[in-house]
């Protein structure tokens, strides 16, 4: 099975009506594994929520945590020619996740940055933003995924 024929399976029956307990996709787009497609998934991200009546503040901050669960998976999540990232933007009640995989299953251990590294926070990032996060495995690889509480998503446009 691939990675987006398995990340959809997930979502299969999943109803179409905006407030529904049950899991909907809002989104989903396949990467290249490389740097550039971190500002692609945050283009992403940001046309996906902004067909959503959520505050700025809320958008802004899943759009960061996006890109960091990119960078993670691109950094980490294996490289080559072929290598692959899958976002998956979706809303469950009033929780909005953000789920990146990748091709690597190793979850590995998060060490803490050194006071002086340039980089290594990235998931300290998704921690302090998001209200909760985790990385699980899967046949194909990894996916991290982060939550945000942003009350009920409607669709934006003309007040009804």
């Amino acid at each position: 099975m691939d990675l987006v024929s398995e990340s959809l399976a997930e979502l299969i029956g999943a109803p179409v009506a905006m407030g529904a307990d049950e899991p909907v996709m809002l989104g989903c787009v396949r990467l290249a594994a490389q740097p550039e497609s971190v500002g692609e998934a945050r283009s992403v991200t940001r046309e996906v929520l902004g067909r959503l009546r959520i505050g700025e503040v809320a958008r802004e901050n899943a759009e960061l945590v996006v890109s960091e669960l990119v960078t993670n998976a691109v950094v980490h999540g294996g490289a080559g020619d072929d290598a692959h990232v899958l976002l998956v933007v979706m809303q469950s009640g009033p929780m909005l996740k953000v789920k990146v995989y990748d091709t690597t299953p190793n979850l590995g251990p998060r060490p803490a940055p050194a006071s002086d590294a340039e980089s290594g926070r990235g998931l300290v990032i998704v921690d302090a933003l998001s209200d909760r996060w985790g990385a699980t495995s899967s046949t194909y690889g990894k996916c991290l995924w982060a939550e945000f509480d942003v009350g009920v998503l409607l669709p934006s446009g003309p007040e009804a």
